[in-house]
């Protein structure tokens, strides 16, 4: 059943993904409209460059062509696609590009913007600073209000192309972007307290400054398990104390990690700027001495493009392509009441926000073969009902606000995400809910760089009352790897920590999770937090951490969570299922809490049968070569665990296991990978996992493929690029 739910499912999805090769197609046929930065919106249109004589040509903007599309059907209805291909160049739009209902195509007749084939278009949100005079040093500064910037209250600065960092104490840390340029709660920091950040004055001098109230503070609370930028409020220089504008999300304990940025004073190092928005006056120490031959652009337009539905209409059968879409105050692309659009083959770069939003009033639309980076927030937001996220490149997400980011988040019912390629992201690859969602052949590595609390993938609700809120989810055949988990372990001890490849968080339920990869990833393989009705099949998890962990659900009620055929490797010297015991005050009974040769860890449960109704016909295997026994301990075989086994040989706690009716078919063996140095987990012919009808994995299948919608081909995985090295004890 499920594997015709699976086929069926893989059908629709390739219809969907076959309309949007009408890209291609249209960038052979000549256009209704062309758009060019040598255009004049008086003339037609309808050329493709200016004519000799210069009498007609294509328009300058795209909002002419928007309006002379709406001229054809209010004068003859529309009776054929209609196209608008844009010729290379960068276009500063005036303001928002906006389509509404009126603009909409037919199914049989979509109308089109696109860039012109083999040139880039870049739309750009933005506005170029020009006008530089010497302040002192090396500092530029730019009278704004010469530039007609409208309202002056931009938060980032673009020197060709890349973002520079608002002036800062410390300064960034050229070899350790993410790991360097920070201060440190000092010790004796105020317990239980989200606002009070107290400071060593040997490190940090504020006295100098003329408005500390402007400045921001960027913290990492508590262990590092989220970020907040929060405004100052006032200082106590006698006491050495911070007093935020608002909470942070966790405490401030002691060696929590900071910085100060948006301070005049501190303009002192390359790349830094700093804008006096009042005076409407920008300073800048450009990164290097071609100030004259480079481009400085800042952000005035919130969103770049947009749709808006009125009375209730919506906007139909929209196709937007081939642009470079790059810098703005918000976010790049935003869909609302929208059905059957499509948005392929872009570039969306430099966003304070988000890349592309869809929202709960969007459905059945596409967002295919697009490059999106260097994003302020999140890389993709959906919603909405039966549409598509596929063959997209994101990484570099959540570059301002860290809390929380993530490549994609999806919410609403019977959307798909397949086939994305993620990596380098703060906190989380892939966040879901809602109802009925697919995620499936996407490559999602190196998460968790920048804070504690990451995965690859990750669900949450509120708690049991809200569990109704998200499930019949399937997750299938993604591939999840190299959890990195920048957190604290304790005071002044920093490094490498929680990284859950799929995560499942308090109380996700009626989830499936078939045939995926997961990998290297710190913590655990799949972290189950309550939830049930959950399955867990056919899976390769291998790590020296736990392959799947349950915790805690309130009164034991039977979670009917199973696990089968799944193949759990350990690659390091000392295996263990789980690093901690059961932290709950709750008693455990007849818990195997941490026996080690099962892919299941209880934290907190009172009853092995509430947690997990099936766990059978697993393979583990211990690829270091030590013995079957040293699975079964837990952190050695001196420390004491709770539980009516306790006491058992260890040689025993398995056979314990069994007799509780558990994994009486599973075995601990060598699943005979092809070649897991190089990550190829095809199985020999011999597998012993297919014996109890372990199904291949389809690892070609996962990751980009190559299209004439994609933005750019080849794309690396970049699965080895060099990352820094996080390691212990950092301050």
């Amino acid at each position: 059943m499920i594997c015709e739910r699976y086929l069926t499912i893989g059908v629709i999805v390739l219809v969907l993904l076959v309309g949007t090769m009408m890209y291609s197609a249209a960038q052979g046929v000549q256009a209704n409209f062309y758009v060019a930065t040598n255009g004049n919106d008086a003339w037609s249109g309808t050329l493709p460059a200016p004519n000799a004589a210069k009498t007609d040509g294509p328009f300058a903007t795209l909002t002419r062509a928007r309006d002379a599309i709406r001229e054809v059907k209010a004068n003859g209805g529309l009776h054929q696609p209609l196209k608008v291909l844009v010729r290379g160049g960068t276009y500063y739009l005036p303001e928002t590009f906006t389509l509404g209902p009126e603009d909409s195509g037919a199914a049989s007749f979509p109308i089109t913007y696109m860039g012109y084939a083999g040139e880039k278009v870049v739309l750009s949100g933005g506005r170029p600073v020009t006008g530089w005079k010497l302040y002192r040093g090396k500092i530029w500064q730019c009278d704004l209000n010469a530039l007609e910037l409208g309202d002056v209250t931009f938060k980032q600065l673009f020197y060709n192309g890349e973002r520079q960092p608002l002036a800062r104490f410390p300064n960034v840390a050229p070899q350790r972007p993410r790991t360097g340029g920070f201060l440190y709660v000092a010790e004796g920091g105020i317990k239980d307290n989200k606002q009070l950040l107290k400071y060593d004055p040997a490190e940090l001098d504020m006295s100098k400054w003329a408005n500390p109230t402007l400045a921001q503070v960027d913290v990492y609370p508590y262990h590092n398990w989220n970020n907040n930028i929060i405004s100052i409020a006032e200082i106590d220089f006698t006491s050495h104390i911070i007093k935020l504008a608002g909470n942070a999300s966790y405490d401030l304990i002691r060696d929590t990690r900071f910085y100060i940025q948006n301070v005049f004073e501190e303009l002192d190092a390359p790349g830094e700027w700093y804008l006096d928005s009042e005076a409407g006056m920008l300073y800048f120490w450009p990164p290097d001495d071609n100030l004259a031959q480079s481009q400085v652009v800042v952000p005035a337009l919130d969103d770049i493009i947009q749709t808006q539905g009125s009375g209730g209409g919506y906007v139909r059968h929209l196709r937007i392509g081939g642009f470079a879409i790059q810098a703005c105050r918000r976010s790049a692309v935003v869909l609302q009441s929208a059905q059957h659009c499509t948005l392929a083959k872009c570039t969306i770069t430099n966003t304070r926000n988000d890349g592309v939003v869809l929202h709960a009033n969007v459905s059945d639309s596409q967002l295919v073969g697009n490059d999106i980076a260097h994003i302020g927030s999140i890389g993709i937001k959906i919603a909405g009902q039966g549409n598509v996220i596929s063959n997209n490149h994101l990484h570099d997400m959540g570059v301002i606000r860290n809390s929380f980011n993530r490549a994609i988040t999806i919410a609403g019912r019977d959307n798909v995400a397949s086939h994305n390629l993620i990596h380098d992201v703060p906190a989380w690859g892939v966040v879901f809910g809602g109802h009925n969602n697919i995620l499936e052949h996407n490559d999602i590595h190196h998460f968790g760089l920048c804070t504690n609390l990451g995965g690859g993938v990750y669900a949450w609700v509120k708690g049991l009352e809200d569990a109704h809120k998200v499930g019949g989810n399937i997750l299938r055949f993604n591939k999840v790897s190299d959890s990195v988990g920048y957190g604290m372990y304790a005071p002044g001890v920093w490094g490498p920590t929680a990284g859950n490849g799929i995560w499942l968080d308090d109380m996700i339920s009626n989830t499936t999770l078939y045939g995926n990869i997961l990998v290297r990833n710190k913590s655990c393989g799949v972290n189950i937090h309550g939830g049930a009705d959950n399955l867990i099949e056919n899976n390769i998890m291998g790590a020296g951490f736990p392959s799947t962990s349950n915790h805690i659900r309130p009164e034991d009620d039977p979670c009917h969570n199973r696990i089968i055929r799944n193949i759990v490797y350990y690659a390091n010297a000392d295996p263990r299922l789980v690093r901690r015991a059961a932290r709950s005050a709750r008693g455990i009974k007849e818990t195997v809490a941490s026996a080690a040769a099962v892919p299941v860890v209880l934290c907190g449960w009172s009853s092995v049968k509430a947690a997990v109704s099936e766990s059978d016909y697993n393979l583990f295997f211990p690829i270091s070569g030590q013995q079957v026994e040293a699975l079964l301990y837990y952190r050695g075989a001196g420390e004491a665990a709770r539980g009516s086994w306790a006491d058992a040989p260890v040689e025993d706690r398995f056979a314990w296991w069994r007799e509780h009716g558990y994994e009486a078919h599973s075995i601990i063996a060598d699943p005979l990978f092809v070649d897991i140095e190089n990550d190829d987990f095809w199985l020999k012919p011999d597998s012993p996992a297919l014996q109890f009808g372990f199904t291949p994995i389809p690892q070609q299948r996962i990751g980009l493929y190559p299209s004439p919608n994609r933005a750019s081909w080849p794309v690396p995985d970049q699965r080895d690029n060099p990352r820094e090295e996080l390691l212990l004890d950092l301050t």
